[in-house]
């Protein structure tokens, strides 16, 4: 019997955009994306990526965000502080196979 379990998906989820919206990437409120395995998702901005994937790995595999009120989510603001565009990422269950 193996011990394997498989990695949770994590929703990201635009939830904050400042200066009218005017990300480079033309992010929206509520855009979302879906991560469920290594790949970065189709359309996601590479930079706001690495912000991210530090949380994303930790939800996926089953890690909890301490400082966070809710451990199974956080909010991250893209590094570009001249467009600030914050994402929600939140983990949800796997995929059933």
């Amino acid at each position: 019997m193996s011990d394997f379990v498989p990695a949770k998906r994590v929703r990201i989820t635009v939830v904050e955009t400042a200066h009218g919206g005017k990300c480079p990437m033309g992010y929206k409120l509520g855009d979302e994306f879906e991560v469920v395995t290594a790949v970065i998702p189709t359309g996601m901005c590479m930079w706001a990526w690495q912000a991210m994937m530090p949380y994303i790995t930790a939800l996926r595999l089953e890690g909890k965000i301490l400082f966070s009120d809710k451990p199974d989510e956080i909010e991250i603001c893209c590094p570009d502080n001249r467009e600030r565009v914050v994402f929600r990422l939140k983990a949800l269950p796997p995929l059933k196979r």
